[in-house]
């Protein structure tokens, strides 16, 4: 819901994506969870992992977080199950 996503993205069965901006090359794996997150290109979201919605998990990841609360995940990045 209220996604942009690149030509070249795939978001996989059980996944949901809401408020997001996924750049090209992105995996969605399934029943991963993004919110009001930009993923940059070629990231791969392991199945089942959540993006944007534990905000002291997502520091501890290393990912950028706006003033906003947008999280930011750069390009590549190697995100753990």
């Amino acid at each position: 819901e209220r996604t942009i996503a690149s030509p070249g993205v795939f978001v996989d069965d059980g996944a949901v994506v809401h408020d997001s901006i996924l750049m090209h090359g992105s995996v969605v794996g399934p029943r991963a969870i993004i919110r009001k997150a930009i993923i940059d290109k070629n990231v791969m979201v392991p199945a089942g992992v959540q993006i944007g919605v534990n905000r002291e998990h997502d520091i501890e990841r290393g990912f950028t977080i706006s003033d906003e609360g947008v999280v930011v995940v750069s390009k590549g990045a190697k995100i753990a199950p």
